[in-house]
């Protein structure tokens, strides 16, 4: 018996029995509340901006590893349906995999009822039931394969073994591979697997072994399409998330506010004990049986899983502005629930009322929290107790009313006219309302993985009508007349729940035939700044260069900080033809091109011709 109870820890399947059920029960029961609010609320501003980026299959993208990306463009092309419930349902259904893999690695690590604990746990936080476990975003993917790879690092670090060790590392290469795919966050399972190796005896065999070394070869070769992406567009991906950490002054109140972030999130109730084992098992060693009846050393390697993400993502905080990302260290808490579900185990023997309370009352807590936030989202009661202009929900809103302006004033059925956006959250919001009519840009210099699904300078007199609801509208001209003939505000919506003003007013604006290029005359600079349209460079400069007085002289021309030209000049006037090299860029930038001369003589720009290129 006890032979079939140690197999049957080991296996993703369970056995039959109240535990296995009640596992079950929780997994349809917290699916069909996601689905409830899958069905309930449309998709926020983070889910409608991964829709407009999955318009288009690409091998990578801008901001994220390309998986979660494929899976909404796949199901959208598959249903033919952009309703939210079809799009979340995917990811939904992930989570409820995750639960169960929480649950078996609850039940590996001490027992059939610490598992159950785990996946009860894993499911009380707010992100997880909210975002997490219910919307189109890189988690759920990311939660799911994380767990799986965990899974079959239990098998080489601590038995029994399944497969032989070639096999097994293959498989964890494998599936490393899609969790990189998934998000960047996979390098912290080979940091945390690593630093385990280092420490625990038992484990550090592997670091002479060939096969991790396999599975980081494996993993590579599967996340193939993001180092591709990126080797196409210069590291863009890589440098957007990597600047992400990167600030030059300490701010204790972004700190602060990360650290209070998070434990929301993830609700104190869970997160603070959680924490507590976590720091337990880690004073205990990386061979201690922590808590009792559980292997030797398996809670000291959640903790080298788990500190990763939840300490450098509090740390970067401090210097990074970081805002309100509070799930960065997502994957570190859930490390910590195995540990977390054994203690409440135990604990359940002698203080059953105790533990049955602390997750009642917690379960109950976040589902009231959660429900209150998606009434709200759907009927805006709660401005009659908390009046004001900004309500975060109101993200959760699709412009129904911008799309019955376009409809009214035919613009859907205009020819030569485009739509577009002046930032990547407005973006995404109005490609909700466009999906998929006509050309959408985003004119902004942050427009994201939007930039890369359309050519504006294949778009060159076309018309655009831009909505807005950020900016000024002075600022909104200013931004577009660079690109465009003429700019004029040409209407307003509001955006109403339940007949109640839901947000500040949507601004229409029309902007006349787009013009990429630049041909300018009587320029009489040593600089002049050009103005770039996102994803567009520089292919080709023409112009001419004036000189107070006949000179002789080779005159350097800078494209920013890029040496794109010299130019021999004999006499006061030449002209020049330069094809400077790759200059692109992904948002609205400016471009400096300055001439400058060895003997610091006056030569200044007089004509200009630009053709700008994808």
């Amino acid at each position: 018996m006890n032979s079939q109870t140690n197999q049957s820890r080991h296996s993703l399947g369970a056995p039959k029995g109240a535990i296995r059920n009640a596992v079950i029960w929780l997994i349809v029961a917290t699916a069909l509340y996601r689905l409830w609010g899958a069905w309930a609320i449309d998709l926020v501003i983070g889910e409608a901006y991964y829709l407009s980026s999955a318009r288009q299959l690409h091998l990578g993208y801008f901001d994220q590893p390309p998986m979660f990306l494929w899976v909404i463009w796949l199901t959208k092309t598959l249903t033919g349906s952009e309703a939210p419930i079809i799009l979340r349902l995917p990811f939904i259904l992930m989570f409820a995999g995750a639960t169960w893999m929480f649950y078996r690695i609850g039940a590996r690590f001490h027992s059939e009822r610490a598992g159950l604990f785990t996946a009860i746990i894993a499911n009380i936080p707010i992100l997880f039931t909210l975002s997490i476990g219910s919307w189109m975003q890189p988690e759920a993917p990311l939660t799911l394969l994380w767990l799986f790879v965990v899974w079959l690092l239990m098998d080489v670090f601590f038995g029994p073994q399944k497969r032989s060790d070639l096999k097994s590392w293959l498989l964890i290469g494998l599936v490393l591979g899609l969790t990189f795919m998934s998000k960047y966050h996979a390098v912290f399972l080979l940091y945390g697997a690593g630093l385990f190796a280092i420490f625990n005896k038992d484990a550090r065999k592997w670091i002479f072994s060939p096969g991790p070394y396999l599975a980081i070869g494996v993993a590579a070769i599967v996340s193939l399409p993001v180092l591709i992406w990126n080797m196409q567009n210069d590291m863009a991906s890589f440098a957007f998330q990597g600047g992400r950490a990167l600030g030059d002054q300490f701010r204790p109140e972004w700190l602060l506010r990360m650290i209070g972030g998070q434990l929301v999130y993830m609700t104190p109730w869970i997160a603070l004990p959680a924490l507590w084992v976590g720091a337990k098992a880690l004073f205990k060693g990386p061979t201690a049986t922590y808590p009792s009846d559980t292997p030797n050393g398996m809670s000291f390697f959640f903790v080298m899983l788990a500190h990763g993400p939840i300490l450098f993502f509090t740390a970067v905080a401090a210097w990074s502005d970081t805002q309100f990302h509070f799930h960065w260290q997502a994957p570190g808490y859930m490390m910590l629930f195995p540990i977390l579900g054994a203690t409440t185990a135990i604990l359940w023997t002698k203080y059953r009322k105790t533990m049955f309370a602390w997750l009642a009352i917690g379960a109950f807590l976040s589902t009231l929290v959660m429900t209150v936030l998606i009434s709200h989202t759907i009927t805006g009661w709660a401005q009659d107790f908390f009046p004001g202009e900004e309500d975060p929900t109101s993200g959760a809103l699709r412009w129904t009313e911008l799309e019955d302006y376009f409809v009214q004033e035919g613009v859907f059925e205009q020819d030569n006219v485009f739509i577009a956006g002046v930032f990547w959250t407005e973006c995404g919001m109005i490609d909700n309302v466009v999906r998929g009519k006509l050309p959408l840009a985003c004119l902004s210099g942050d427009p994201r993985n939007i930039a890369f699904n359309i050519d504006l300078t294949e778009h060159e007199g076309k018309d655009a009508y831009i909505a807005a609801v950020m900016f000024s509208d002075q600022s909104v001209i200013n931004g577009l007349l660079p690109f465009f003939e003429k700019v004029e505000r040409v209407g307003e919506v509001t955006i109403n729940r339940f007949g109640r003003l839901a947000m500040k007013p949507v601004r229409i604006f029309k902007a006349s035939k787009l013009q990429p290029n630049h041909e300018l005359e009587s320029i009489n600079a040593k600089s002049f700044d050009l103005m770039m349209l996102p994803r567009t460079q520089i292919s080709r400069l023409e112009g001419t260069l004036n000189a107070a007085s006949e000179i002789n002289e080779t005159v350097q021309l800078f494209l920013g900080e890029q040496l794109v030209g010299e130019v021999k000049m004999s006499g006061s006037t030449q002209s020049f033809d330069i094809q400077p090299l790759r200059n692109w860029g992904v948002g609205i930038r400016v471009q400096t091109l300055r001439v400058e001369t060895a003997s610091g003589v006056n030569v200044l720009l007089d004509s200009l011709k630009t053709t700008v290129s994808d």
